[in-house]
């Protein structure tokens, strides 16, 4: 009988299903390492969506406009906006970052950018704007340029610009708070930028005229809006007349009729009240940063002396400008003060009085009235008139015979005449009075006669 035939024990089948499962996790984990590695070094895409925004908000923030302009589908026309916005922004520095990237599809995404601008003279201009990405095959993605992106208010046709609203300059007041100067007839002159051609010959011309300084002009004529009036002096229609042929004769110029607040004429009380004028570079590194090119400062007397108590300080905004430079919108602003009026104790009537004493002489002179039981400077009138030079109260000169001056005066009110010979006993009892006088005339040892008439002027006009 043949020996029976010995078979393997057979497998339980629950041992047969564990095989089964661990042969296909093997073989899943082989296929996940086998994609992974597909993925990693097959289709492998380059910079992701995010990456494309932060390196545009880099090269922005680095001040590289034309850099971050290349991150964008229309580079040349980015380009032209983002560093017009920035002039626009007087040469703002930009801090741009990227607050979040989210997919809207395999080749579009939309990002949140967070842009804080610090603009001379105004400070922080801060919003959150946002921006479209796309996926364009080779390129990989790029950011999709729109101007809102640099402003959710900007069009193709707009761009971001500051302005500068000054309020009305402050008066200086007489004794009884009354002001010195009133509405009077000026022009101010300028030019209209469309219109200039050479910048530099327009305003060395403009400055030699009106006795500016022509490099300040230049550099706020070629800030100025493309149809902005860039004003370069305020004139009283009378001084204006002689010097409007010259200024016709000049490319770009133009007159604007208006009214400014100036003193009876152009003489009265001159160096000591002071004049104003458009700010030099100078004046501009003196006053600081809340004054730029353009800006009307006191040139000289109580209006420089004084020139922030009256000026105040300027309403500062961000805005949207046209294409032509105008005005659109304001986006931000930061209101200024208004300036203060400054009383002194000149007497209107009295320092009228000291400029017909004083005449039209071309001669350095000087005459000053003070009431001596108060100290109150009542007149200060300075010869030439055109001189800034107060001589009258910064001039220094050896005392002479200053005093005769204002024994003269009292005389003369006592009723003595210019003509008499006046005797010189120890003592003369002349009625005193609460007002003195001092003349003082240079050149010449010939001061004291002609003094004594500039007083005896001076007396008459008066009344006494």
């Amino acid at each position: 009988m043949p020996p029976a035939t010995r078979h393997p024990p057979a497998r339980p089948a629950h041992a047969r299903h564990t095989r089964g499962a661990a042969v296909a996790a093997l073989l899943a984990a082989v296929v996940l390492v086998a994609g992974g590695a597909y993925l990693l070094f097959v289709r492998d895409d380059g910079p992701t969506a995010r990456d494309a925004a932060e390196a545009f908000a880099a090269s922005w923030t680095r001040g590289d406009d034309r850099g971050a302009a290349q991150s964008t589908t229309r580079p040349a026309v980015a380009a032209k906006a983002l560093t017009a916005d920035r002039r626009g922004l007087d040469g703002a520095t930009l801090r741009a970052s990227v607050v979040d990237v989210t997919k809207a599809g395999d080749d579009d995404a939309r990002a949140r950018l967070r842009l804080a601008w610090q603009v001379p003279q105004f400070g922080r201009f801060a919003y959150t704007t946002r921006a479209a990405l796309h996926r364009n095959g080779d390129a990989g993605w790029q950011v999709v340029w729109d101007p809102r992106l640099v402003h959710p208010a900007l069009t193709a046709a707009t761009r971001l610009g500051t302005s500068v609203d000054r309020p009305a300059r402050a008066s200086i007041l007489d004794r009884d708070g009354r002001p010195l100067v009133t509405a009077r007839a000026v022009v101010r002159v300028g030019v209209a930028r469309d219109r200039v051609k050479d910048v530099d010959a327009t305003a060395a011309a403009v400055a030699k005229v009106v006795d500016i300084d022509a490099a300040a002009y230049a550099k706020a004529i070629r800030h100025a809006g493309p149809r902005q009036f860039v004003e370069a002096v305020e004139l009283r229609a009378d001084d204006f007349a002689p010097k409007q042929a010259a200024l016709e004769g000049i490319e770009g110029v133009q007159t604007v009729e208006d009214t400014a607040q100036l003193a009876p004429t152009r003489r009265f009380a001159r160096a000591l009240l002071g004049t104003v004028g458009p700010v030099t570079a100078e004046q501009l590194e003196r006053l600081g940063p809340s004054y730029d090119a353009g800006a009307q400062v006191g040139q000289s007397g109580l209006e420089a002396r004084y020139e922030k108590q009256l000026a105040g300080t300027p309403t500062r905004k961000v805005i949207v400008r046209l294409a032509d430079g105008a005005p659109d919108r304001t986006l931000r602003s930061r209101p200024g003060s208004p300036g203060r009026a400054l009383r002194t104790t000149l007497d209107r009537d009295v320092q009228t009085a000291a400029e017909t004493a004083l005449g039209d002489s071309g001669r350095a002179a000087a005459l000053v009235a003070v009431r001596p039981s108060t100290g109150d400077v009542l007149a200060v009138a300075n010869r030439p008139a055109d001189a800034s030079f107060d001589r009258a109260l910064g001039g220094r000169y050896p005392p002479g015979s200053t005093f005769k001056i204002i024994s003269t005066a009292a005389l003369l009110r006592d009723g003595l005449s210019p003509s008499r010979t006046v005797p010189c006993p120890p003592t003369i009892d002349v009625g005193g009075g609460d007002l003195a006088v001092a003349v003082l005339v240079e050149r010449g040892r010939s001061g004291g006669s002609v003094a004594a008439p500039i007083a005896a002027r001076f007396l008459a006009a008066l009344g006494g």
